[in-house]
């Protein structure tokens, strides 16, 4: 029997692949996580759960086959096994002495996934998505028999809306535009543009909230504390026509022969015409924060002196504060207004042609769930399938994605007795310290309180409930994996890979495996005589050391 086909487990492996009990794991690499998700579904399998009934959600399709792949090598084995070598497999399995029973349904369970209608539901969160997309596209109010579009396909879209937008007659679109291009440059604005649209899932919550540019405004400026209905100019002016004038002129001529820095200020600005950046400059910093040394060498001068000085800069602090307010406000509002209107017309070239792109499966699928006038209809038809949800990496899940999953799930929690009776199961395994996918908005941080909800939900309602973290690794050896701990004992070092308070711990299952740790110098490069960058400059080294060792 291969490796891949060996079940025996370690005893915090076992208790993840209990298939009637809730499991949220934490595996950190190297420690059999797939060998977990696969027992479990074999588990789940044996107990007499139809494959239509599961529901395994990993991060690539690379993964999803892998799962596949071997969970039908398995079964395909147990088919044609010697009863001895079935009993042996399966008491691995089990952790028990299999039944007839059992061995009977091991014999069966290949020809069973074979003939699952439309093949077991072991996918990417995209191809679920699409999947029930196409099941529900009157629901989901977009074309049937839909496309995805690829990258290129997206991008060329994109610039027709971009070119559609600038063709639009909106009198108030126009004027958003202009300040935002006032703003930045053309190379800025499409930075900001595609930055912005890899976060189109915080924008879709935003128009959810707020559904015109003037309403987000207004949001904006009660929340940072700023009158909406202010012009800004008007801050400005008072700048100029509200100072007190006959005061300073006053205070002049007391200091016009102080040897100081506040007099010298005063002096040049007294020879020069009014602007608010200069009389600005009296009382405030570069950075527009108020002056320490406003009193710089003054002496025995009266004390009214001291207080309008201190009256004024308080004044033209508290302007310019509100003014910068008010005009970054006006900013956001613009940009809203400018990226909304892209959007809406983006969604319509699209719908135009019958496309949708890789978002859209997420952004639609997680609305149809939770918004929709349809979502009982659409969740009666996919919760009477599902029983059991298996979330695979899921520390590299965006927040919308982990909406998808909290709807699916959430009727596992109604109390129905399902759920406490293991008929129904969650089972969530990832890694922080392994997310790598923070470009395409995974967050581990939701992972690790995905954790504590589940608990939280199990508990409620009287169900079965483990919290199981794998530190046995099957890969490396003690030396490497005690550096890795040392290097991250620290608190400091510690948060910046898990939000866990306990210590950083592996252990390596074979004490004998042998090891070397070597410490290299820091790779720089010199930008005026190199044109490669560091990493392309590291991984050469890196190249050369291997072949170097192939030797």
């Amino acid at each position: 029997m291969t490796d891949k086909t060996s079940f025996k487990l370690t005893n915090d492996q076992s208790k993840a692949a209990l298939p009637s009990v809730t499991v949220w794991v934490s595996a950190s690499a190297g420690t059999g996580k797939t060998k977990v998700l696969i027992s479990r579904l074999l588990r789940l399998l044996l107990k007499g759960c139809s494959p239509d009934q599961i529901l395994c959600i990993t991060y690539t399709k690379t993964a999803a086959n892998e799962i596949l792949y071997r969970l039908q090598h398995i079964t395909r084995e147990w088919v044609v096994n010697e009863p001895v070598e079935l009993q042996i497999a399966l008491q691995d399995l089990l952790e028990a002495e299999p039944t007839p029973a059992d061995i009977e349904m091991a014999r069966s369970l290949f020809a069973k996934i074979l003939h699952t209608a439309n093949g077991m539901k072991i996918m990417t969160i995209h191809a679920f998505c699409q999947s029930a997309l196409s099941r529900f596209p009157f629901e989901a109010n977009i074309p049937p028999h839909f496309t995805i579009a690829n990258d290129k396909q997206t991008h060329d879209l994109m610039q027709l809306a971009k070119h559609h937008l600038l063709l639009r007659q909106d009198k108030k679109l126009s004027q958003s535009f202009s300040l935002f291009m006032n703003y930045l440059d053309e190379e800025k604005q499409n930075s900001l543009l595609n930055t912005i649209f890899t976060k189109r899932y915080i924008l879709e919550q935003l128009k959810y909230h707020y559904n015109d540019a003037e309403a987000y405004y207004h949001f904006l400026c009660n929340h940072y504390g700023f009158d909406p209905h202010v012009d800004p100019e008007d801050l400005l002016n008072k700048i100029e026509h509200d100072r007190p004038v006959d005061l300073l002129k006053q205070i002049y001529d007391l200091i016009i022969h102080e040897p100081s820095k506040t007099r010298q200020n005063f002096i040049n600005f007294h020879h020069q015409s009014f602007s608010i950046e200069n009389y600005s400059d009296l009382f405030l910093t570069d950075s527009r924060s108020k002056r320490v040394d406003i009193f710089s060498g003054l002496k025995k001068l009266p004390l009214w002196v001291n207080d309008v000085l201190l009256a004024e800069q308080d004044r033209i602090h508290s302007l310019l504060h509100k003014y910068c307010g008010i005009k970054t406000m006006q900013a956001s509002h613009a940009l809203y207004h400018v990226v909304t209107s892209l959007l809406e017309i983006y969604q319509e070239i699209k719908m135009d042609r019958g496309v949708l792109d890789y978002d859209d499966q997420i952004i639609l699928t997680a609305r149809l769930l939770s918004d929709s006038t349809y979502r009982e209809w659409v969740m009666y038809k996919l919760d009477s399938r599902i029983k059991h949800i298996l979330l695979d990496e899921a520390q590299d899940t965006s927040p919308m994605q982990w909406q998808i999953i909290d709807h699916l799930s959430e009727d596992f929690f109604s109390g129905d007795g399902l759920f406490q009776s293991g008929e129904r199961t969650v089972f969530i395994v990832g890694d922080e310290k392994q997310s790598i996918f923070s470009f395409q908005n995974a967050d581990p941080k939701i992972f690790y309180a995905s954790g504590s909800l589940l608990k939280s939900r199990t508990e409620q309602c009287g169900a079965l409930f483990n919290k199981v973290s794998l530190i046995d690794n099957f890969r490396s050896s003690p030396i490497i994996l005690s550096f890795v701990d040392h290097v991250f004992s620290t608190p400091e070092l510690q948060k910046c890979i898990t939000q866990d308070d306990s210590p950083v711990k592996h252990k390596a299952h074979k004490e004998n495996f042998s090891g070397n740790i070597q410490h290299w110098p820091l790779v720089k490069v010199d930008k005026d005589h190199e044109t490669q960058s560091v990493y392309s400059k590291l991984a050469q080294k890196i190249a050369h050391y291997v072949v170097e060792r192939l030797k």
